[in-house]
């Protein structure tokens, strides 16, 4: 269950949704997390991902910034 402000926009990605909707795996995930390339929160024990956090990361890897090997253009 994701979590959604009034409008039914999402505010924070669970990491499950988040892991879905970039289509990449937890391992890789937790890789990004710690070298910085994704900025999490902690709710209690739950790990959650601002959905300003998630654009800045699909904004770094549109940009090539994540040292990515190649890209699809």
């Amino acid at each position: 269950m994701a979590l959604h402000n009034g409008a039914s926009q999402r505010i924070n990605y669970r990491v499950n949704d988040f892991l879905r909707d970039f289509g990449i795996g937890r391992t890789k995930f937790y890789q990004l997390v710690r070298a910085g390339n994704i900025r999490t929160v902690k709710c209690g024990s739950r790990t959650l991902i601002p959905c300003s956090a998630a654009r800045e990361f699909q904004e770094a890897l549109e940009a090539g910034l994540l040292g990515n090997k190649h890209n699809d253009h």
